[in-house]
């Protein structure tokens, strides 16, 4: 028995659940950037995660920046990123701009 009839339409639905995705990404995207506002924030701690926790074993895991910035009406916010890398994307210190929600800055 042949894949062959079968690789098409499934290879073909995968294709359109990706696009369907993508253009889902690109529009929360693009709604969150016309909502949020941009802090400057220093970088004020690094966290390790492995798999989704942190994890001081060094293994093949990212680096979270931690970061504070102050809203207009003077509050002072700290919080974890929600995106990471390995290398850090920055260090301790280093001063950042981030974008939050200002209904729900943390």
């Amino acid at each position: 028995m042949s894949l062959a009839p079968v690789l098409g339409p499934v290879l073909t639905a995968f294709g359109l659940l990706f696009v369907v995705l993508g253009i889902k990404v690109g529009r929360d995207r693009r709604a969150f950037e016309a909502r949020s506002h941009v802090a400057e924030a220093q970088v004020i701690d690094l966290l390790y995660q492995v798999g989704g926790t942190a994890d001081l074993s060094r293994g093949n895991g990212i680096f979270k920046p931690v970061v504070r910035f102050v809203l207009p009406d003077g509050r002072q916010v700290e919080v974890e990123t929600t995106h990471g890398s390995s290398p850090a994307p920055a260090q301790p210190g280093q001063w950042v701009e981030v974008r939050y929600d200002p209904e729900q800055p943390t």
